[in-house]
């Protein structure tokens, strides 16, 4: 389809960590975006065009650290947040981390009612030229429960009988970045991807995707 941004899957591997109260941390996979977040600036993205969105409050934390210690360059210009708060927002390049690896295939409210497949749909849409979805797609596949009680629930399984619409969502998405985009598992996602990057003069942003050329332009 015309005007998609760029799509990289990227394969991760937890464990995931449970931290304030049922808020979840991974930080194999916070180091992960942040080696993209890397490539991107290396690539030329300009750091307050580049979003990194993440489920989870304590993956927020998790992921800012990861872009200190790992020393990258302007990172605190990085927008690193939940997907609730980038309703609305787009960035140039946006890295998703999806945070749930466990042998269980519990994704917890990831998968869960109407709400799971609303952040997922946001954090989809926040991209105007490169996307990379990194996440344990094992765990993600398997989907066998879509409420784990986290949040103060119940555990009640929220989201179809043993959690099969959740996994169904995420086998989905899976095949279609198989066809649609590279699965990268080393530090060539963005190159390997296709995104070229020129830097825009401050004031100024790339064209949207789809566009005959990706020049520069004023912004509105």
């Amino acid at each position: 389809m015309d005007g998609l941004p760029a799509l990289v899957r990227v394969d991760a591997e937890g464990p995931e960590r449970v931290r304030e109260g049922h808020s979840y941390a991974n930080p194999a996979e916070a180091e992960r975006a942040a080696s993209l977040v890397a490539e991107l600036l290396e690539a030329g993205v300009r750091p307050e065009n580049v979003g990194v969105i993440t489920p989870y409050d304590a993956q927020v934390d998790e992921i800012r650290r990861a872009l200190s210690d790992a020393g990258v360059p302007n990172h605190g210009d990085v927008e690193v947040d939940t997907v609730d708060a980038f309703q609305g927002g787009e960035r140039e390049a946006v890295v998703v981390s999806l945070v749930r690896s466990n042998d269980e295939g519990n994704v917890g409210f990831l998968g869960r009612g109407e709400d799971g497949p609303r952040r997922l749909n946001v954090a989809l849409t926040r991209a105007e030229r490169f996307l990379a979805l990194v996440g344990d797609w094992e765990t993600l596949r398997a989907s066998t429960d879509g409420n784990d009680g986290e949040n103060g629930d119940d555990g009640e399984n929220g989201y179809g009988e043993n959690g099969d619409d959740a996994a169904d969502l995420y086998r989905s998405l899976y095949d279609y970045l198989d066809e649609r985009s590279r699965t990268r598992t080393t530090n060539s996602a963005v190159e390997r991807s296709g995104l070229l990057v020129r830097p825009c003069a401050s004031g100024y942003r790339h064209g949207r995707p789809g566009t005959p050329t990706r020049s520069c332009r004023r912004r509105r």
